[in-house]
């Protein structure tokens, strides 16, 4: 079992975000939400309030698990912040595609 914390969940999204992402996320505007997860392994929202929170399970079975679904939470968060429909359609399967190419991470469910 990989347990999830804040440091390893920050020092994993700050790498995705260079070598994926090109620095276009900000670590330091969502809200991150640890907790156990009975249906989900992650979740991407924005609030109505404009904070958006990015939520994970607090354990995965292994750390590929774990930065799989880190990465898919964050193309929902690209799609937050470029202002696109948050689904799974074109947009999302593109970078799909790119983090794939990058990092050999399968991020599409």
């Amino acid at each position: 079992m990989y347990t999830v914390t804040h440091k390893n969940v920050e020092g994993a999204f700050n790498h995705l975000n260079r070598k994926v992402f090109g620095k276009a996320l900000d670590f330091s505007s969502i809200e991150l939400d640890i907790d156990f997860l009975d249906t989900e392994w992650g979740f991407c929202v924005p609030e109505d309030d404009g904070t958006i929170v990015l939520g994970l399970t607090n354990t995965f079975p292994s750390e590929i698990d774990f930065l799989s679904t880190l990465c898919h939470e964050m193309i929902h968060l690209l799609q937050i912040v470029k202002n696109k429909p948050v689904n799974h359609g074109k947009f999302f399967k593109d970078q799909c595609s790119r983090v794939y190419k990058k990092c050999m991470l399968d991020v599409s469910h």
